[in-house]
């Protein structure tokens, strides 16, 4: 196989067919050697070659790698903060009556006031 600058597809659909027909098990068909822009490369190099993933899987990867640790120190952060809330949350309705005890307040207030 000989291939130029945007090799990994031609070597992707050759070793996908062999595969796939199993034509390499059978002695029919099979990858020898190839070459990448003038460099001869070997059988096992051509199947790494087709297994790469291609530019855009590549890409998102990267971005993801790049985005992991921002996401991680946000949710760390919002872990805290809601651990705050969490904690503070019974004191507050210590300090603050519910609604239904405030309504009835002000309703004794009036009947007998008034």
């Amino acid at each position: 196989m000989r291939f130029g600058r945007r090799c990994r597809r031609p070597a992707k659909v050759i070793c996908g067919y062999i595969k796939k027909n199993k034509l390499d098990e059978k002695g029919i068909l099979s990858v020898k050697v190839g070459t990448v822009e003038g460099k001869v490369i070997e059988t096992a190099e051509v199947q790494a070659l087709a297994s790469l993933p291609s530019r855009e899987e590549l890409i998102a990867k990267l971005m993801g790698s790049m985005n992991a640790p921002i996401s991680n120190t946000v949710n760390v952060l919002q872990g805290v903060i809601r651990n705050a809330v969490y904690v503070l949350r019974p004191c507050v309705r210590r300090r603050r009556p519910h609604k239904h005890t405030i309504e009835r307040e002000f309703t004794y207030y009036w009947r007998y006031t008034a």
